[in-house]
């Protein structure tokens, strides 16, 4: 990883690059893999409840409210069981 170090993306996502650049012949210069790997990052345990509706709703009107479960990070894609 060299003296900086090399991290993933702390944030759930499918296809998360680590971009690898080598110096193949010393000269100084380096090229990017056109193959350089892909890692899964997931979301991690539940660790919090969004709940968005509007603030505002009249008699007779249909709101439409968003609930999601997200990890400690932010990420969705949380695994959960259980009644909402």
């Amino acid at each position: 990883a060299g003296q900086l170090g090399a991290i993933t993306d702390s944030y759930a996502e499918k296809r998360e690059r680590l971009w690898i650049a080598v110096d193949g012949d010393g000269d100084g210069v380096r090229k990017v893999l056109a193959d350089s790997p892909s890692v899964a990052v997931r979301a991690g345990p539940a660790a919090g409840l969004l709940v968005t509706l509007p603030s505002v709703g009249r008699p007779g009107e249909t709101l439409r409210i968003c609930i999601a479960i997200l990890d400690a990070k932010g990420s969705r894609g949380v695994e959960v069981a259980g009644e909402v």
